[in-house]
């Protein structure tokens, strides 16, 4: 007989309570923001660990994202870990919220950092292109360095790139994520 073993997920504040997502039964996770950090990685939510340690990044893809930085001799303490909502949608209910509605609501009362600190913006998925620079397709413009006009990263350098865990069901990202990663260390040594 197995045991199924329940892990306990980080509150969410009080402040969330108004938020269209609060109640559904995920956790939180707030921005990890490290002073003088070079690199500012943007997810769209946390992942479960995220959840649990109250940290985001702290899963898989943290860890993928984390070696990919570290052949170049960055760490965790060389970026900013952000989402661009600080908790996941549980799905379970027929009407779920509006993610534009909770991320809007995310960003209002929790803040966003400021990005202009960082040598470089990394949107790492289609939400938090579309949050950061206002575009939409992230394979499309994976590997572009760009400044983009509109969203949260406006004014700011930044280059998106896929979703680490994207390069296992489509192998074919793999070397470009590698390339990705390599322009992002360069921009992180030189600021563009």
């Amino acid at each position: 007989m197995s045991k199924t073993i329940k892990l306990k997920l980080t509150e969410k504040p009080s402040a969330c309570v108004e938020c269209p997502w609060y109640g559904d039964g995920t956790g939180f996770a707030p921005d990890e923001i490290n002073p003088g950090a070079r690199i500012t990685f943007y997810g769209a939510r946390p992942d479960k660990e995220a959840e649990v340690s109250g940290r985001p990044f702290t899963g898989r893809t943290g860890k993928m994202i984390e070696a990919n930085i570290g052949k170049y001799g960055l760490g965790r303490k060389d970026a900013n870990w952000c989402n661009i909502t600080r908790c996941r949608y549980n799905h379970t209910d027929d009407k779920p919220a509006s993610y534009f509605d909770a991320a809007r609501y995310c960003g209002r009362v929790h803040g966003r950092p400021d990005l202009a600190s960082s040598r470089v913006v990394v949107p790492l998925d289609a939400e938090a292109l579309l949050f950061t620079a206002g575009l939409n397709d992230v394979e499309v413009w994976r590997g572009s360095p760009m400044v983009p006009d509109a969203g949260i990263a406006a004014g700011c350098f930044t280059i998106p790139t896929v979703h680490p865990s994207l390069i296992f069901t489509k192998p074919r990202l793999r070397s470009a994520s590698k390339g990705d990663f390599y322009r992002i260390h360069l921009s992180a040594q030189s600021g563009a």
